[in-house]
């Protein structure tokens, strides 16, 4: 089974400027294809904006292959397949 972590950083209001950020979703896990990239970017923002009650989501996708990842000190990409 793959591993996905998120990761939601809310608005908060710069002090500075007065600029206030956006929401932002942060994925992490194995690499897929663009298809199912756009897949979960719109189900993503759909519950952000539901949530927050406001359009302006930003989701980012870090993408780690196995021979990135290391588990109980191995690899992912070194590690038998569990069928």
């Amino acid at each position: 089974m793959r591993e996905v972590k998120f990761k939601v950083n809310e608005s908060k209001t710069d002090g500075n400027r007065g600029v206030e950020s956006v929401p932002t979703i942060m994925v992490d896990g194995p690499p897929i294809d663009i298809e199912r990239k756009r897949q979960l970017v719109k189900k993503l923002t759909n519950v952000a904006v539901e949530v927050y009650g406001i359009p302006h989501i930003v989701v980012l996708i870090r993408e780690n292959p196995p021979e990135n990842v290391g588990v109980e000190g191995k690899l992912i990409a070194d590690r038998k397949k569990i069928d």
